[in-house]
Order: C-alpha cells, then sequence, then structure tokens
C-alpha cells in the first residue's frame, strides 16, 4: 500500500469512528479524534499519556494543566510538523477558528476539502465542507 492510500484508509477510519457520534468529553471530541488519527499513523501521542477528563471544563483544566494556553500549543508540543494549507494530505490536522476557551477546534482533513471535527459547538461530529476561501490556523503533517 503506497502512502497516499494509507493517509486515505486512516482517513476514512477516522470518519467512521467520530462523523455522526455525539460530542462526549469522555470518548468522542477534537482531542481523541487527533490522538487517534496518530495513533494510526504510528505518531507519538505520549503526552497525553494518562490524561484524563469527562467534561469540557475538565479538559479545560486539563490543557492548561499541562501548560498549554490553546489546542494549537498542545498540538505543536507533540512535535508535529507545521506546514502551509495548500500541502494538506488526507489524515493531516487541521485548526480551525472557534469561540470556545480552547481557541480552536483540531479536525482531520478527509480530503476533496472536507473536514471531520467538532466545531462551533456541534452537538455531534460532522464533515465539514471548508469554503474556498477558508485559512486554517495551523496546518500539521501527521
Amino acid at each position: 500500500m503506497n502512502i497516499w492510500d494509507e493517509r486515505v484508509r486512516v482517513a476514512q477510519q477516522c470518519a467512521a469512528r467520530f462523523i455522526g457520534k455525539p460530542l462526549d468529553f469522555k470518548q468522542y471530541d477534537c482531542v481523541r479524534q487527533a490522538r487517534y488519527v496518530m495513533h494510526l499513523r504510528k505518531q507519538s501521542t505520549g503526552l497525553l499519556k494518562g490524561v484524563k477528563w469527562g467534561s469540557e471544563a475538565g479538559a479545560y483544566r486539563a490543557m492548561r494543566k499541562l501548560g498549554f494556553a490553546s489546542l494549537i500549543d498542545g498540538v505543536d508540543a507533540a512535535g508535529l510538523l507545521a506546514i502551509p494549507f495548500s500541502m494538506i494530505r488526507p489524515a493531516d490536522l487541521v485548526a480551525m477558528p472557534g469561540d470556545d476557551a480552547f481557541g480552536c477546534s483540531i479536525g482531520v482533513y478527509l480530503g476533496d476539502g472536507y473536514v471531520s471535527g467538532y466545531q462551533d459547538g456541534a452537538d455531534v461530529g460532522v464533515s465539514i465542507k471548508l469554503a474556498p476561501d477558508f485559512v486554517p490556523l495551523k496546518v500539521w503533517m501527521v
């Protein structure tokens, strides 16, 4: 299997696991989705080892306890390579603007301009069609 097919497979697995699932900070949220993709792509997720949260407030406390002011800081600390949006491929992570305490939401690029994520207070995981003029806060290669 070549690298492109592998990335598409990982993105499809992520979509199958998270799209349509209710936002539940014990099982389904944007950080757990990013961690799942990193795990499938064999990237280290040791930064979150032993870290648990069960609510939005608990997730925020966990983020702050780890020393991060935003989710972007946390993903940067995981050691992923930041790339320009023009280089994005399936299974890469996208920081999308958000209006909550986390500063953004992290989505997984599915390909063809779609991102899987929990964006702007969505009650369930959704597939988001990015607008042609969309500008992400940051993009990371997984």
